[in-house]
């Protein structure tokens, strides 16, 4: 029951339900800036994690999630538009090109 105790505030909060590109979106970037965070510390070398498993395979790893960030945090903008494809492919070409001209959003 405790599981659900943020989707029961989010909900509580009268706010209007997302799309689920955006919750897509949203999600997506999280696990990816997370991802990002734990390189530093495979990358680093420590006895502690590096020493169980041997440092060839966890500097595989390290490279195998980096490109697992990349996708992820590449894929996250690509998710705004993507509702906007069906109707109007060019209208979704404008929209991420708004998205990146923005200033507001561009360090995003």
């Amino acid at each position: 029951m405790r599981r659900l105790a943020p989707l029961a505030l989010a909900y509580g909060q009268g706010l209007p339900l997302r799309s689920v590109f955006r919750e897509l979106s949203g999600g997506l970037v999280m696990v990816g800036y997370a991802m990002m965070l734990v390189q530093f510390v495979l990358s680093g070398r420590f006895e502690q994690v590096s020493g169980q498993i041997g440092i060839d395979r966890t500097m595989r790893f390290h490279q195998v999630a980096a490109w697992a960030v990349l996708g992820l945090i590449l894929v996250h903008p690509l998710l705004y538009a993507a509702p906007r494809l069906y109707p109007d492919p060019l209208e979704a070409v404008a929209t991420l090109n708004r998205m990146f001209a923005s200033p507001s959003l561009r360090t995003g």
